[in-house]
């Protein structure tokens, strides 16, 4: 194999509502290890359920979706185009795999696109 993943299956998700939206530069860990810019954006999910106690509570689940970046500037780029699309009240899609819950106690999860964000940017017609 030449390092990359076999994807058997995708996962299309609509983002209807986006929260916050973060860039991340590229730079390099304390042991060494390089990471690529990226941008990530959240979205949540708030489900009403029945409580005895209460007689209902709100119970979230945050999803951040993880888009990857060739560069700073790209990652600079996709926030202001996603700041335009949360304005816009657009409706975003992401291709990517089963989210991946981010710890114990928590309802929080993690979904890498598959797609870079040029061809992100290009399947959500984010560029006017």
């Amino acid at each position: 194999m030449d390092g990359q993943s076999i994807k058997g299956f995708k996962v299309n998700f609509s983002i209807m509502i986006i929260g916050s939206i973060k860039p991340w530069k590229n730079g390099v860990l304390d042991n060494g290890n390089a990471y690529k810019a990226s941008v990530r954006f959240r979205s949540t999910l708030v489900e009403v359920k029945e409580d005895e106690d209460v007689g209902f509570r709100e119970v979230e689940t945050i999803i951040d979706y993880k888009i990857p970046c060739d560069s700073n500037i790209e990652a600079t780029e996709l926030v202001q185009l996603l700041y335009q699309a949360r304005k816009d009240k657009k409706t975003i899609i992401v291709n990517g795999a089963l989210p991946k819950h981010k710890g114990q106690g928590t309802d929080q999860y993690e979904v890498m696109s598959f797609d870079m964000a040029k061809d992100f940017i290009k399947m959500n017609d984010l560029k006017k």
